[in-house]
Order: C-alpha cells, then sequence, then structure tokens
C-alpha cells in the first residue's frame, strides 16, 4: 500500500510540474479538429433547432496502431446526454479515426447506441483471449424503459482483415438486470486470479 501510495503522489506530482510548464497557445498549437456539424459519421445524433449537435466527448485513447499499419489512431466515446443543453436520456458513440499521415485525421469506424442511456459510457480496448485481435469494449449504462435491449458492455472484436463490426459481437449484462442499474463506466484489463487468464474489471458508477 505504502508503494502504491508514494507512485501515486509522484505521479500527481509530475503532472503538476508538467501543468506549470507547458501552456496551451504557447507550447502546443491545434492541429487538427473534428466538427460535429455537418458530418456524416455524427447524423444519428439528435440534433438542435439550429441543425448543431449537443455532443461531449468521454474516454479518449491515442498513440493505438490497431492494423499495423503504422498510422496512428485515436480511440474515443461521444455523449449527447453529458454537456449542458444535452438529452436525458442520450445517444452515446464510440469512434475510431485513424491519421492520414498529412496531420489530419480519417474515420475508421463508429458505432452509435440505437437507442438513447445515460450518461458517460465506460471505454477501452485489448486482447483479452490472446487471439490477435483487438477487442473494443463499450459499456452503455442502463436508461430503464428506453435502451433496453442495449445496455451492457458491448465488446467488438476485430476481424481477421484488420477492421471492427458495425455491430456488436457480444452483449454482456453482467448476470444483471436494468432495473439493477448497473453502469459500466470504466474497464482494466489483468490477470487478477494467476491463473494466466485475462479478465476484464468493470467499475460501476450506479447504486449498486
Amino acid at each position: 500500500m505504502r508503494k502504491m501510495l508514494v507512485l501515486l503522489t509522484s505521479v500527481l506530482f509530475i503532472t503538476s510540474v508538467y501543468a506549470e510548464e507547458f501552456t496551451p497557445g504557447a507550447d502546443f498549437s491545434i492541429d487538427n479538429v473534428l466538427n460535429f456539424t455537418g458530418n456524416s459519421n455524427f447524423t444519428d445524433f439528435t440534433t438542435n433547432n439550429d441543425g448543431s449537435y449537443a455532443l461531449g466527448a468521454g474516454s479518449v485513447f491515442s498513440g493505438l496502431d490497431f492494423d499495423g499499419d503504422s498510422l496512428f489512431e485515436i480511440l474515443f466515446s461521444i455523449d449527447e446526454s453529458l454537456p449542458p443543453g444535452g438529452f436525458d436520456p442520450g445517444k452515446l458513440g464510440v469512434y475510431l479515426y485513424e491519421a492520414d499521415g498529412s496531420g489530419g485525421f480519417t474515420h475508421v469506424w463508429h458505432w452509435i447506441t440505437p437507442e438513447p442511456g445515460n450518461s458517460l459510457p465506460g471505454l477501452n480496448y485489448g486482447d483479452i483471449d490472446m487471439d490477435g485481435n483487438y477487442e473494443i469494449y463499450f459499456g452503455v449504462p442502463p436508461a430503464v424503459g428506453a435502451n433496453d435491449n442495449t445496455w451492457g458492455t458491448n465488446i467488438f472484436e476485430q476481424g481477421a482483415d484488420g477492421t471492427f463490426p458495425a455491430a456488436p459481437t457480444l452483449r454482456w449484462l453482467h448476470g444483471m438486470a436494468n432495473t439493477d442499474n448497473f453502469r459500466p463506466a470504466s474497464y482494466a484489463i489483468a490477470d487478477v486470479d494467476g491463473d494466466g487468464k485475462q479478465e476484464l474489471v468493470t467499475v460501476d458508477r450506479g447504486t449498486k
């Protein structure tokens, strides 16, 4: 426990130091901006009266290379119930973009919940079954009466061609019913019991 506390303290200190040394705008420049409005990859979300979207980004993973082509990808979640003025319940989405080698990013894959759910979806990636194909884990919190058929942990397994499917490979309900209000908000991958197999550890931000 002491080692863990020391490590956490060190990480927090390093974060604080770097926050003081680097100033956005002075040390960094914006390389690319993703504009949701008018983007056909976001049309399944609900628009406001002026045609704009009330969308908030959640988890973001960068520096990935799922297809091994040396062009890095960004994996992130979108939540239309998160920002002020958003919808409650609202649709959730997970997106994968790849660097184009010229400072921009190209859309690779996405999935948007067909039914609205609660906010703050969980997101992670890994290869739990160790078959060489990555999985994306996307947690959709339940909203009783709204997304009874799509809540839970949606797992998308990469195909042999390096692409991800248009629909979940598996939907895992954690042995729960939607009325249990189990909200998969975060994931970690580890061999918890030391049997040589990876497990998916899920954080619940609900009341159970």
